[in-house]
């Protein structure tokens, strides 16, 4: 699970979380110690949620733990002792297929990253608000 691009969760999923692990110092953490993403894991997991697959039909991620020039060109994490490669579940994609048209978020993307390299990124992922549209214009 990677908390930095956000979460989705059920509203059981939240329940579960905000009344039964959150409180109890015996299944959820209750120091600011650690990863929040690895401590939010185990107190869900502590109430048997449990973490689905989000990636697309292609195994493309849609949530992202790093900005998309940094999936499509992977410069950050080239060696095979990167962090990163000991909590994925999933092999990730190389280049522009790394990352799902229908991405959903980046971590570490701010406003002013609107342009990598004179490329916007929507020139690699297509619009969920597109998709969505297209979609609805598709219904009979």
């Amino acid at each position: 699970m990677s908390g930095g691009a956000g979460y989705v969760l059920s509203k059981e999923a939240l329940r579960r979380f905000a009344e039964i692990s959150l409180p109890n110092e015996d299944l959820c953490q209750q120091d600011d110690g650690g990863a929040e993403d690895v401590n939010m894991g185990n107190c869900l997991k502590s109430v048997g949620v449990v973490s689905m697959d989000s990636r697309d039909n292609f195994g493309r991620f849609r949530f992202l733990p790093f900005t998309p020039e940094n999936h499509i060109g992977q410069r950050e994490w080239n060696s095979q002792g990167f962090w990163y490669w000991n909590y994925i579940k999933y092999p990730e994609n190389t280049g522009v297929h790394c990352c799902s048209d229908l991405a959903i978020s980046f971590h570490y993307v701010s406003p002013s990253d609107d342009d990598s390299a004179g490329v916007p990124h929507s020139y690699h992922l297509r619009s969920l608000v597109d998709w969505i549209q297209t979609s609805m214009d598709d219904r009979p």
